[in-house]
Formats: structure tokens, C-alpha cells, sequence
């Protein structure tokens, strides 16, 4: 009972991090370290609290480097080309946290969804700020911070991760 009592805690704590890491990004474009971190060890805790039945631990450990080596090496080819910080450093602890949630196959999939997913919330930012102030629609020249989308494509591949255990514990399965 306690177990699971704490596995529950740890994905609470998980969702308030992800959700306060998106709002902050979008308010001051920057992803704490100190969330980044309750990320990080929510998942830790919740891979113990369920004795890696649900991700091995190998697969958590994989999943925390392939997630943080994949945006450093990403963030230093887009520094290169933009000559600009294009990727900030908390978009790869943010990956990196993610990873020991999802494992490899899960972070790589919150990569992809959380890229189409940065790309919608800037095509709509675009189309707001075009309705609102009549500005042109600028593409290119648009900084949208990185992090909600790659948070919301963290949320997407948890449900997709933990789908099987997800509907037995709402008793769907």
C-alpha cells in the first residue's frame, strides 16, 4: 500500500513540475533547475516505489542520457547555425528528466510530439498576434520558448507509456 501511496505522490509531483516548468518558460523563457530536478527525481522515486515493473531501471537510466545527449547535441547544431542560444540548457535537463520517466522509446517519442507540438503553439501564437495586433505573419523571425511544447510531448508519451497500467487503474482493463 505504501508503495503505491508514494508512486502516486511522485506522479503528482511530476504533473506540478511539468505544469509549473511550461508556464514558467512561457512567462520568462527559462526552465528552473530546481524543477527540471523534481522532475528528475519524481521519477527516480517512482521507478523505486514500483520496483522497475513498469520501466526497468536500465531503461530509466538509458532514457535520461539518450533524452539529455540528443538536445545537447541538437542545442549545439542550432547554436552553430543561429549563432544564438536557439536551445537553452534547461530544454536538455527538461529531456533528460523526461528520460527517467519514459525510458528511450518514450523520450523519443516526446521528442517528436513535442516538436509538432512547439510547432502548433507557434503557428498559433503567430495567427493570434496577427488577429490581435495586425502584424505579419513572421515565421522565421518568431521566438517561442521550447519548453511547453516539449512538456506537452513528455505528457502525450507518459499516457502512451504507462497506457496498460493507466486502464487498470481506472478499471478500464
Amino acid at each position: 500500500m505504501i508503495p503505491a501511496i508514494i508512486a502516486l505522490l511522485s506522479v503528482l509531483c511530476a504533473f506540478f513540475c511539468l505544469a509549473r516548468l511550461a508556464v514558467i518558460d512561457f512567462q520568462v523563457r527559462l526552465l528552473p533547475n530546481t524543477l527540471n530536478l523534481g522532475l528528475a527525481v519524481s521519477g527516480a522515486v517512482f521507478h523505486l516505489a514500483t520496483f522497475g515493473a513498469l520501466l526497468p531501471p536500465e531503461q530509466a537510466v538509458y532514457g535520461c542520457l539518450f533524452g539529455g545527449l540528443s538536445f545537447l547535441f541538437i542545442r549545439h547544431l542550432a547554436n552553430l547555425f543561429y549563432e544564438d542560444d536557439a536551445l537553452g540548457l534547461g530544454d536538455v535537463k527538461l529531456m533528460a528528466a523526461g528520460g527517467i520517466w519514459l525510458g528511450t522509446e518514450g523520450i523519443l517519442l516526446a521528442m517528436a510530439s513535442g516538436a509538432f507540438a512547439s510547432l502548433v503553439i507557434s503557428v498559433c501564437y503567430l495567427l493570434w498576434r496577427r488577429a490581435r495586433f495586425a502584424e505579419p505573419l513572421r515565421l522565421m523571425s518568431l521566438k517561442i520558448p521550447a519548453g511547453p511544447g516539449f512538456v506537452l510531448g513528455i505528457l502525450l508519451s507518459g499516457i502512451w507509456v504507462y497506457r496498460a497500467p493507466l486502464a487498470l487503474a481506472l478499471n478500464f482493463g
